[in-house]
């Protein structure tokens, strides 16, 4: 088979080209159990940081080691493979294998970060943890490598099992980031019930709310496009099936929480507007968006 340990090392060195989103959200906690909880999170995230570093410098080594192996004994056409250069190939495929494994975990430990339910963590992570116990289960595999056949074989099933995990950590990154979307948009239709409440008390009492009530109009209609887009996004994201079409539907699906979160963006200054306002007309509205953030938890 021409050029067979080449091919190794094409199906191989493909197997890790997903980027791992790792942006991380610094919120203000409410509560010294959030801050704590939050502060553990993090830790959390930043081992599993390490530990995909640690796999990627042993995987770039072992890459080096066999591309020199391989060029001085050639291709996987002689007859007789050397010890040496099985072993290597172990080492690489080990690695590979690793450093798949540490990349979601990585995404795993992003994923438990987020403010997210405890329920869609766990289903999104569970997904996680599938391929990682595939993953895991080549090692052995690897191990019982013993001639070409045997390395080919087994570096196909890497591939084929990195690419059904590519798709999986597209389609669970995106529900993550649609949950968390909509947990904010949760928080904000729950303050704005508040302020809604307190505009009508006020307005009993006789007082001047004509303004307020302008810019609670406009928050609202932000926050209801900033649900229409959601619900667009996760679409999107929940018909990731399958290799051909998870780039496409991630990037559609993402570029609609983009539009998302400029809505949401645009309702925030509308919050503020209307806290101005209060203040202009006498009238504070922190109690309710501090009560808010007490509910939900973060930052209103």
């Amino acid at each position: 088979m021409k050029h067979a340990i080449g091919l190794i090392a094409v199906l191989v060195l493909a197997i890790l080209a997903v980027p791992v989103l790792a942006e991380i959200e610094n919120k203000t906690a409410t509560t010294l159990s959030w801050r704590e909880a939050n502060r553990i999170a993090v830790a959390r995230y930043q081992e599993a940081v390490q530990k995909y570093q640690n796999a990627v410098d042993r995987y770039q080594i072992a890459r080096q080691q066999f591309i020199a192996m391989r060029e001085r004994v050639g291709s996987f056409r002689q007859a007789n493979e050397t010890p040496e250069l099985i072993n290597k190939t172990k080492v690489f495929l080990s690695n590979a294998v690793n450093k798949g494994i540490n990349n979601l975990e990585l995404v795993k430990k992003w994923i438990d970060k987020i403010n997210i339910s405890e329920e869609k963590k766990e289903e999104l992570i569970s997904t996680i943890d599938i391929h990682i116990s595939n993953l895991e289960g080549l090692m052995d595999d690897i191990e019982a490598i013993e001639t070409k056949e045997d390395a080919i074989a087994i570096s196909k099933q890497i591939r084929a099992e990195w690419t059904s995990a590519r798709v999986a950590v597209k389609k669970a990154v995106g529900l993550a980031m649609v949950h968390r979307t909509d947990f904010v948009i949760n928080r904000l239709e729950v303050l704005a019930d508040k302020l809604q409440q307190r505009i009508d008390s006020l307005k009993a009492e006789g007082k001047e709310t004509a303004q307020m009530q302008d810019l609670l109009d406009n928050f609202n209609d932000h926050l209801e496009t900033a649900k229409e887009k959601y619900e667009l996004a996760k679409q999107k994201f929940s018909e990731i099936s399958d290799v051909g079409d998870a780039n496409k539907l991630f990037a559609e699906g993402r570029q609609f929480l983009r539009e998302a979160h400029q809505q949401l963006k645009e309702a925030h200054a509308k919050l503020v507007e209307i806290v101005k306002e209060g203040r202009a007309q006498n009238v504070s509205v922190e109690t309710e968006i501090s009560q808010t953030a007490e509910e939900v938890g973060g930052e209103a």
